[in-house]
């Protein structure tokens, strides 16, 4: 009963931190994205 208990409770917090992990991932991607655009749009600025 006890086993089932724990395991339940590790299900739940991982699934969050997963949850977490994901969000911050798509986060750290988009900003990745918009910093290369940036970037590049600095370089295609910067020669005329």
């Amino acid at each position: 009963m006890s086993v089932l208990i724990i395991s339940g409770v590790l299900l739940r917090y991982t699934s969050r931190d997963v949850k977490i992990f994901n969000r911050l991932l798509h986060g750290q991607s988009i900003l990745t994205i918009m910093l290369v655009l940036l970037v590049m749009l600095h370089v295609f600025t910067a020669y005329d």
